[in-house]
C-alpha cells in the first residue's frame, strides 16, 4: 500500500519528506524568450542547473496560455525584456501579473538603459537579470526570487535614478500634461475641450501624442500611468 508523500512549501520551493529526510524541490519556472533557438538553449541550461522549467514560449500570449494549462502556476516567470519589441514599457508584464497574481516576475535584460530601468520600476518586477550572466548565476537569482527576495544587477538603482531625470512626465508638453491630468480625472474629450477652451480636434491631437509618448493605447492605460507616477511622486 502506497501513501502520499507529505510536503510543505519553503519559500518558492517545496520540501518533500522522504524516509524522514527533507529534499528540496526546485522552483517551477516559466520562460519567455525569442527566438526559439535561444529559448531552447536557455531552458536546457537552467534545467541542467536544477530548475524545473515548466513552460516556455517565444511570445507573451503563448506563455500565458502554456502556464495557464499547468496544474499549479509557476513560482517564477522570467521574460526577455524584448519579448514584445513594440512594447518597450513592458506593459505585457502587467498582463502576466494579472493572470498569475502569486507568481514572481523576473525580466531578462540584454541592454540595460535608464528607460528600461524605469519600465521595470513602473511594472514592479521582482527581479532583473542580465542576459550575459552564466547559467548558474541566473539559476541562483531565480531561486532567490522564488524564495521571496528581490534581485537586481549592480548599478540598476543608478539607472533608475538617471531615468528620474527623463521620467514619463518629462516627455509631455505643459498642455499635454494638462490633458493627461483631465484624462486621469475621467473627463471626455468634449469636457477637456470645454475646460481648456480649445477645440475637440486639438484635444484629440494631444491625446494621440500622449498615447505615443507614454507608449499606451487607450485612456485607461494613460490614467493608470498618471496615477502610479503621481502617487510615487
Amino acid at each position: 500500500m502506497t501513501h502520499g508523500v507529505p510536503s510543505k512549501r519553503v519559500g518558492g520551493a517545496v520540501a518533500q519528506r522522504s524516509n524522514g529526510a527533507l529534499a528540496m524541490r526546485p522552483p517551477r519556472v516559466a520562460l519567455g524568450k525569442y527566438p526559439a533557438l535561444l529559448l531552447d538553449v536557455l531552458a536546457r541550461a537552467l534545467s541542467e542547473e536544477g530548475l524545473d522549467i515548466c513552460a516556455q514560449a517565444v511570445n507573451a500570449e503563448a506563455l500565458i496560455a502554456g502556464a495557464s494549462r499547468l496544474e499549479e502556476p509557476p513560482a517564477v516567470v522570467m521574460v526577455d525584456s524584448s519579448l514584445i519589441p513594440e512594447d518597450p514599457r513592458l506593459r505585457f508584464v502587467g498582463r502576466l501579473r494579472r493572470e498569475f497574481p502569486n507568481t514572481r516576475i523576473v525580466v531578462l535584460v540584454e541592454d540595460p538603459t535608464p528607460e528600461l530601468a524605469q519600465a521595470t520600476l513602473e511594472q514592479a518586477v521582482d527581479g532583473v537579470v542580465l542576459a550575459h550572466d552564466y547559467a548558474d548565476a541566473l539559476a541562483l537569482a531565480l531561486q532567490r526570487v522564488a524564495d521571496g527576495q528581490s534581485v537586481f544587477p549592480i548599478g540598476w538603482l543608478a539607472l533608475v535614478r538617471r531615468a528620474g531625470h527623463t521620467s514619463l512626465f518629462n516627455r509631455l508638453s505643459a498642455r499635454q500634461m494638462q490633458v493627461l491630468e483631465l484624462i486621469a480625472q475621467g473627463l471626455s474629450n468634449r469636457q477637456i475641450a470645454d475646460r481648456l477652451v480649445v477645440s475637440q480636434n486639438t484635444v484629440k491631437f494631444h491625446v494621440r501624442e500622449i498615447y505615443t509618448r507614454l507608449g499606451v493605447v487607450n485612456r485607461v492605460q494613460a490614467a493608470e500611468i498618471h496615477h502610479r507616477v503621481a502617487t510615487r511622486g
